[in-house]
């Protein structure tokens, strides 16, 4: 069981005793799924064994199903990917089941370039979204390119033409 408000990372993870953190609740020995709270968790979180995380969850009234009208959201700060799935870690292929979440990318917009991911998964992972949210903002522009600040040189002069009210046809000027 995992709340941002009301959990401590030293806690063993009980309904009673939440963590905090989401990485945490992973990285428990604890088997089976991890329950979140249905409010802002401002991590990434980094899926890189088996797991099913269950969101949506009002844990100021017994950890009842809210989900339908409100999320667990992972937004963590501007410039990082909300969920990542890596399958380079032994385990092949990594499966994850994720219900009732909303994850929010947002890019920082102080840097220029930057993007806005909202999930990045390895081609091998299995990821099912289940009443998911994912919303990644804008990316930014990039940086302004440096110019050139000698010119052009000049081209070579171009070939004598006919006049052209003088003929019916005048060819232009040799290649």
């Amino acid at each position: 069981f995992v709340s941002s408000s009301m959990g401590d990372d030293n806690n063993p993870g009980t309904k009673d005793k939440p963590f905090q953190t989401i990485k945490t609740a992973l990285l428990s020995k604890k088997e089976g799924a991890r329950y979140l709270c249905a409010e802002p968790f401002n991590e990434t979180v980094t899926v890189s064994a088996d797991v099913t995380l269950y969101g949506g969850l009002d844990c100021a009234n017994g950890w009842a199903w809210i989900g339908a009208t409100k999320k667990s959201e992972i937004a963590p700060t501007k410039g990082g990917v909300p969920l990542m799935v890596d399958t380079n870690t032994g385990q092949v292929p990594v499966s994850a089941t994720v219900e009732d979440v909303q994850f929010l990318a947002e890019s920082e917009k102080e840097m220029p370039g930057s993007s806005a991911i909202g999930i990045i998964a390895d081609e091998d992972a299995k990821l099912t979204l289940t009443r998911c949210d994912v919303i990644a903002g804008t990316a930014q522009a990039g940086a302004d390119g440096d110019g050139f600040s000698a010119k052009a040189a000049s081209g070579g002069p171009g070939l004598p033409g006919g006049n052209a009210c003088s003929a019916d046809t005048v060819n232009g000027g040799d290649s």
